[in-house]
């Protein structure tokens, strides 16, 4: 493998990486849609969207509107549907992002194991953009190990 051929499978796997972010996204806004339809909240599907749009931002997030979203119906007396949509809120919350190293590992051809720790690490050592240089040292990491592997084999 030499450097060109190695530049392109690193930009390959870069948009397998954006793939993976965008089907994320997908899960979320069908997560969303399915379960405000489920509570009869009108116009689900144009809420699951702006939310998930929200949620695919890294620091906004879903939470912005559903945390207080939860607040307004608590504080109305309606209990009931704060629970429900702070249960769907907690679904969005934990759901894609645990399911990311998954998806972002078999896309890449990388642990998932590896791939979460390492996106972990990136957020706690660069904060915020850590969120945009996890996935990136991911596909850069597995990259190299495969190139480590490959002349190893032709030495």
């Amino acid at each position: 493998m030499n450097g060109l051929e190695f530049i392109k499978v690193l930009v390959d796997r870069f948009l397998k990486t954006l793939k993976t972010r965008f089907l994320l996204f997908l899960l979320s806004f069908v997560l969303l849609g399915i379960g405000l339809m489920i509570f009869k909240i009108p116009y689900p599907w144009l809420i699951a969207l702006g939310i998930s749009l929200l949620d695919f931002l890294p620091v906004l997030g879903a939470g912005m509107v559903m945390i207080p979203w939860t607040g307004y119906y608590y504080f109305q007396g309606n209990s009931p549907m704060a629970i429900k949509i702070f249960v769907l809120y907690l679904l969005i919350f934990f759901g894609p992002p645990l399911l990311e190293p998954i998806f972002l590992g078999k896309t890449i051809g990388v642990s998932p194991w590896v791939t979460f720790i390492i996106s972990t690490l990136s957020l706690i050592f660069f904060g915020f953009w850590g969120i945009f240089i996890g996935p990136f040292l991911s596909v850069l990491g597995g990259l190299l190990w495969e190139w480590k592997k490959y002349y190893k084999r032709e030495v």
